[in-house]
């Protein structure tokens, strides 16, 4: 993937290999037994199927505390479906000050505080006995992992998009991060880069991916599919026709996370912001904002330690 920079320098970050992204997974018998007919569609309605599911004595599982980044993603979901961006001021600050930020990750904390979500789980196990009948996660690593672990449950659950924010229009913005691995280059590299970037050309054609990820299923069996980056090797997957459409859909509403120079101490700061809520009753908002001043300044430590100018791609949606 190549972008151009501020002054017009041609900024290489790598080829796209895989990418992840979150879905809902949801328990059909459960949620019929419970008069849920569909899946909730937007964070409103998800709300009010959490508090039947509740009541019934029910989980929900939207993320753990086991992983960072799990908080961050559905907070950042929240916020850029909410027409905000994770960061403002060309790429060298935090937006974590707007009031948008404020209120998505206010909206987050709301759903372990409030409403009582778990906050560390046995996804799988509590799913497949039914105590989580609703659970986002990773759409390719929880369906490879529950397709064989319950194969007692086949046709009893699925997966839909992510919830959405209603819009003042009245459409509902999908957005969703996406995750993408990449395949790089090493700057010391200089002598074999022809032949590297040949194999990387290579590797990631549309028929190369496609065939690698057919060749997975039928060695291993639906658990196989793999999460390639090519989305034309997607389509080619043998999913149903039911689930292609949806993870189309998905796949039309990713947003990728621009990286910047010491973002890698975000999840960290989010993280012990949700916990002071979490366990300490704390104002959400007040504890996410007191951690601007100090992720500001480790971005700027390390772009100063790069001795370059970052920028930010104007254009977020790069999977489209």
């Amino acid at each position: 993937m190549a972008l151009d920079s501020a002054d017009g320098e041609k900024a290489v970050f790598g080829v796209p290999q895989e990418q992840s992204f979150s879905v809902m997974f949801y328990r059909k018998d459960i949620l019929a037994k419970l008069g849920i007919d569909t899946a909730p569609t937007t964070w409103k309605e998800f709300e009010k199927v959490t508090e039947l599911l509740i009541a019934g004595g029910y989980d929900i599982g939207l993320g753990t505390t086991s992983s960072a980044t799990d908080i961050q993603n559905i907070f950042i979901t929240m916020l850029y479906q909410k027409g905000g961006a994770l960061y403002q001021n060309g790429g060298t600050e935090i937006s974590f000050s707007q009031d948008i930020a404020l209120d998505a990750f206010t909206e987050v904390c709301e759903f372990y505080t409030l409403k009582k979500l778990p906050v560390k789980y046995d996804a799988a196990n509590r799913f497949r006995t039914g105590e989580m009948p609703i659970l986002v996660a990773d759409y390719i690593t929880f369906y490879n992992q529950f397709t064989i672990y319950a194969t007692e449950l086949k046709g009893m659950w699925g997966f839909t998009t992510l919830p959405g924010t209603m819009r003042a229009d009245g459409t509902i913005d999908n957005s969703v991060i996406s995750t993408i691995t990449c395949m790089v280059v090493m700057r010391d590299a200089e002598d074999k880069k022809d032949v590297a970037f040949d194999y990387m050309e290579w590797w990631t054609r549309d028929s190369i991916q496609s065939q690698y990820a057919n060749e997975l299923v039928a060695v291993l069996g639906p658990a196989g599919k793999y999460n390639t980056a090519n989305y034309q090797s997607f389509t080619e997957m043998p999913w149903s026709a039911s689930e292609a459409k949806l993870l189309k859909k998905q796949f039309e509403n990713l947003v990728g996370m621009p990286e910047m120079p010491g973002g890698y101490i975000i999840s960290r700061y989010v993280n012990f912001a949700f916990l002071e809520a979490y366990n300490n009753g704390k104002s959400p908002s007040d504890e996410l904002q007191g951690y601007v001043d100090t992720i500001n300044r480790e971005m700027e430590r390390k772009r100063e330690e790069l001795t370059r100018a970052f920028f930010i791609p104007t254009d977020y949606n790069l999977f489209g």
